[in-house]
């Protein structure tokens, strides 16, 4: 796996001065005409409207109720304004328009007691309140992606900010920046996204890393202080690197792909930025691995393969982050990436929006406003069958159907309860699907966790075995017992097996159950064999964004003007479940009201259940 030297990469840390000489550097960006006018409407629209307040009265409902959606809207509304406002003032030349609202958004954040969100604040007593005394010591995912949009700011618009308010303005914003995030990076403060205690690390490990970078490429001064984050960066990226797979599959799903895997790449973007040129890890065959994963789970229309915590809404512009797959395909030499890039082009309609959620790493955001997004001339790949080792993960790909089945684990970080489940997309459409997640609550990753509807194994496409459900492992716990075993991926056959009953209780009585899903002569098959040590209740659990019509030993599904047809033997007894999405964050994936739960059920001791997926 690879590794950073960071005794080596350390030494070629440059000052400010000469890092803003190097080429194809972030210092050599500049906003691509194309991009101005949507930057320059995007900010006018911004311009007049109110700061949102952060009243402790909202900090403290995470305590009280569970619900982090209401004080954290207001919070990442404050970061968007900024950014936004700041791509305005670039797009306008530094004409001085925004100046005075950018620098209204930047005071009161600065006027924050703590840039930690409740939800991950360790305040005294459990109450989460917002206090940082003198010393800060906890550092979030959004903090410091807070004070990687104030270093942006500040290095664009430092000289601008003189103009208003000498000396104090750039001093106040520099002092935050060390007390919030320089100081707490570097210090032996045991935060668990370090790594530093050997435990598995996640998606924060990164994402910390890249914005607390950023924060040092453009507002750090001192060379030795640069080079001591560096250092530090270099240290903590391998404890999360230990933990990768080779193949660059991300485990927490595509929204955390850009989370986790493309962070790693705007590391080193970054050290390639601090190091003046020097120093350029986008070159390495992993950095390309972990940037084409998201081709692996791409289903078509500019939607992919919802999995774990993964909801990713259906009104985002499919095409917003073109212009990220064109920087990333350049810089590693991807052809996969390009490939992708091209197929959105070709199958979305409407024009690329720029990816105003990237406050939450916006040195990517204004590193993307130098790129277009026009289509690429020119043959390109389709994306074939795969299978990622690592997670256990084949897809395969056809004419009408794009059948995705997952052996794994249900240890996995941000996982569900869902090993063996499959997915189908009909002619570029969701059929059968994993619901993804709602709002994250105070339940979401606590105790509770298992028994939301969205994590149970009965709302994935996976059965339940002599009356029980799939048991929830501990996240991270890459050795745990709830996993699939015995898994034959047979790719050129376009099929794959596993046994299941591992994931269910040790007393579940169950003998064996394996679970095998292949693509036959334009069929899909998926097929459970099982047993029992006595006669007890098998179902077969089907999770659909269509309600079909029932008839005896099949179902058919309206996809659009198409039809796709369900047969199975008709001795299981069939039920139809819906479930209202009144969470808008789930809503918003499936872009309707229910979703339907369709299961065939029978009591046996031993049996076979075979549901075939035809045109």
């Amino acid at each position: 796996m690879l590794q950073l030297d960071p005794t080596a990469i350390v030494k070629l840390v440059k000052p400010l001065d000469v890092c803003k000489k190097a080429k194809r550097s972030f210092f050599s960006s500049v906003i691509n005409p194309q991009n101005r006018e949507e930057c320059i409407s995007l900010a006018d629209e911004v311009l007049n409207e109110e700061i949102p307040q952060l009243p402790i009265s909202k900090y403290l409902l995470f305590s009280q109720t569970g619900n982090r959606v209401i004080f954290e809207n207001l919070y990442f509304r404050r970061r968007t304004m900024l950014l936004i406002m700041l791509a305005g003032e670039l797009a306008d030349g530094k004409k001085g328009k925004y100046l005075k609202k950018i620098m209204d958004v930047i005071w009161a954040i600065l006027e924050e007691e703590t840039w930690v969100v409740p939800a991950h604040n360790d305040s005294p007593n459990n109450i989460n309140v917002p206090y940082e005394f003198d010393e800060v010591k906890r550092l979030d995912l959004f903090s410091a992606a807070t004070g990687a949009n104030v270093a942006l700011a500040y290095y664009f618009l430092k000289d601008s900010f003189e103009t208003v308010i000498p000396q104090y303005f750039n001093e106040k914003i520099l002092r935050e920046l060390d007390r919030r995030i320089i100081k707490p990076y570097v210090s032996d403060y045991p935060l668990g996204w370090k790594g530093l205690d050997g435990w598995y690390v996640n998606n924060w490990n990164p994402w910390i890393t890249s914005n607390s970078l950023t924060v040092a490429s453009l507002a750090v001064e001192d060379n030795d202080m640069r080079r001591l984050i560096t250092e530090r960066a270099c240290l903590y990226l391998n404890n999360y690197l230990h933990f990768c797979f080779e193949d660059g599959a991300c485990v927490e799903g595509v929204s955390y792909y850009f989370a986790s895997n493309v962070t790693v790449f705007d590391t080193a973007q970054l050290l390639y930025d601090l190091t003046g040129g020097e120093y350029d890890l986008t070159k390495e065959p992993y950095i390309r691995n972990l940037a084409e994963y998201i081709t692996y789970m791409y289903a078509g229309n500019g939607a992919y393969f919802t999995v774990s915590d993964d909801g990713r809404s259906a009104k985002m512009n499919p095409k917003r982050e073109l212009r990220l797959f064109k920087r990333i395909a350049r810089a590693t030499d991807s052809k996969r990436l390009w490939s992708l890039y091209n197929i959105i082009q070709e199958e979305c309609d409407g024009k690329p929006a720029l990816a105003l959620y990237n406050a939450y790493h916006p040195y990517r955001f204004i590193r993307d406003l130098a790129e277009t997004a026009d289509n690429i001339t020119g043959n390109y790949e389709t994306l074939k069958d795969s299978y990622l080792e690592s997670l256990q993960q084949m897809v395969i790909r056809d004419k009408s159907f794009v059948l995705f089945t997952k052996a794994a684990n249900n240890h996995e970080p941000h996982g569900h309860d869902d090993s063996g489940e499959f997915l189908v997309y009909y002619k570029k459409r969701p059929l059968f699907v994993d619901p993804g997640v709602e709002y994250y609550t105070g339940s979401t990753f606590g105790t509770e966790r298992g028994k939301l509807w969205t994590m149970r194994s009965a709302w994935h496409n996976t059965p339940i075995l002599n009356g029980l459900e799939q048991q929830a492992g501990l996240q991270g716990d890459f050795n745990g017992k709830y996993r699939t075993t015995d898994v034959k991926a047979d790719l050129e056959n376009r099929r794959i097996s596993m046994q299941l009953k591992n994931l269910y209780p040790e007393d579940s009585g169950i003998l064996s159950a394996v679970r095998t899903s292949e693509f036959k002569n334009g069929e899909i098959l998926i097929t459970d064999d099982f047993s029992f040590e006595s006669e007890g209740e098998y179902t077969f659990n089907l999770i659909s964004v269509y309600k079909p019509k029932t008839e005896k030993g099949r179902l058919t599904f309206n996809v659009g003007t198409d039809r796709v047809y369900c047969t199975f033997d008709p001795e299981f007894e069939v039920g139809i479940e819906e479930h209202r999405l009144d969470d808008q964050r789930i809503h918003n994936t499936w872009l309707q009201d229910f979703l339907y739960r369709i299961t065939f059920s029978k009591r046996l001791k031993n049996g076979s259940f075979t549901l075939k997926i035809t045109e």
